[in-house]
């Protein structure tokens, strides 16, 4: 995630992607500082509530996949 964060302005993402990623990896560090401002701000960028509840529902899948895998010390190779 770290890595992500670093490169982000760099990404070839256009402004709302961009927006949509940091929004996301913000609700998976810290899920109590997301405000109702900051899903405004999606929807002012187009982003429908639907499209900000996936994004943040993939994010939070991915890591609690990697969770599982951390405990029980599973191997990926990817």
């Amino acid at each position: 995630m770290q890595l992500f964060k670093e490169n982000t302005a760099n990404a070839p993402l256009d402004d709302k992607e961009k927006a949509l990623l940091l929004f996301v990896l913000k609700a998976l560090e810290n899920p109590h500082s997301v405000t109702a401002e900051g899903v405004e701000n999606l929807r002012e960028l187009g982003l429908s509530d639907q499209q900000i509840f996936d994004a943040v529902n993939s994010g939070a899948t991915m890591r609690a996949g990697n969770i599982l895998f951390d405990a029980f010390k599973v191997e990926v190779d990817y």
